[in-house]
């Protein structure tokens, strides 16, 4: 028997109804606190609560038991009980959920930051907010990573260079580099590896894959401490965290123009469905080939059939 308390709060949005939401959750888990992103989360509601261009409402949500806590908030809020997992009535609700971003620090020094995509069943979220999320690190100097591992140049992710460690500067431009070796393929390969390994696993790699059964697209972003030459505080990430949803804010319709089914070999390249699908099919039409070409079944040595 597992019990928890789950805490949120709904920033309501001034220039608008009620209609639709975003969501910035952060877990509590049982190992880690992970109590860096809870102020980060809370500095930015203050933050937010100043500005008066919000047109959806922004539920700020800490969940206790990592991804038991999430399910039951997601079940309690779309009033359904999917689990079987009894959770008591919310006490207040905002619109239907556009999309939402899980964050995870581990310290308050970020060198990098992870994001993770693959969720209950190999779902995936719609392109377009990945590519918002990159956009943004970009634009901040922030250095992003996809399976732990850093996009190489040739692969069109910036290069690692002109990246600043004081805090009180401003971070310039990750800039892309020539780049020639053979290195670039081979991270590509192992990196989509990986995506395709999670993804046949079926487990949420992070509390975004259960807002993707709901249709709600999401991501999660786990702040790294290990690049010990790049490193940032928190005010990069929030910055960062600030200009994603604030492009979110300005959505007129589910995000639904890019793919939901891709392989990502680097943060800024990525393998369509139309490409890996018909390979697929092909190994599909050997095998039905191989089964229509085979004899019929013969009766086996010393049985007989019985009479009529």
């Amino acid at each position: 028997m597992v019990s928890g308390t789950n805490v949120y709060g709904i920033l309501r949005a001034p220039r608008a109804a009620s209609t639709e939401s975003l969501v910035l959750t952060v877990p509590c888990g049982s190992a880690s606190t992970n109590s860096q992103a809870v102020g980060l989360l809370l500095a930015l509601a203050a933050h937010f609560r100043g500005q008066i261009y919000w047109a959806k409402d922004i539920i700020f949500l800490v969940t206790e038991h990592d991804l038991l806590g999430t399910e039951a908030w997601l079940e309690a809020y779309h009033d359904i009980n999917v689990t079987g997992m009894q959770s008591s009535p919310l006490q207040g609700r905002a619109g239907a959920i556009q999309a939402a971003v899980a964050l995870e620090l581990s310290s308050d020094v970020v060198t990098s930051l992870d994001v993770a995509v693959e969720g209950l069943n190999g779902q995936l979220p719609n392109l377009d907010l990945l590519n918002l999320f990159q956009t943004f690190c970009q634009r901040g100097g922030l250095l992003c990573t996809l399976q732990g591992k850093v996009g190489l140049p040739a692969w069109g992710v910036w290069g690692l260079g002109a990246v600043v460690s004081d805090p009180a500067s401003k971070p310039s431009k990750l800039q892309p580099q020539e780049w020639t070796s053979a290195d670039g393929p081979l991270q590509g390969l192992q990196t989509l590896l990986l995506m395709v390994l999670q993804q046949a696993s079926g487990r949420p790699h992070g509390p975004h894959g259960l807002f993707l059964r709901y249709r709600v697209e999401a991501l999660t972003l786990r702040g790294i401490n290990s690049f010990r030459q790049y490193k940032y505080d928190l005010v990069a990430v929030g910055k960062a965290l600030e200009g994603m949803f604030r492009k979110l804010n300005h959505l007129l319709e589910r995000l639904h123009q890019s793919f939901f089914f891709y392989l990502l070999p680097a943060l800024s390249r990525f393998v369509s469905i139309g490409l890996y699908m018909p390979a697929a099919g092909f190994l599909l039409l050997v095998l039905g080939l191989k089964i229509s070409s085979a004899p019929p079944h013969a009766p086996v040595a010393g049985l007989r059939s019985p009479p009529l």
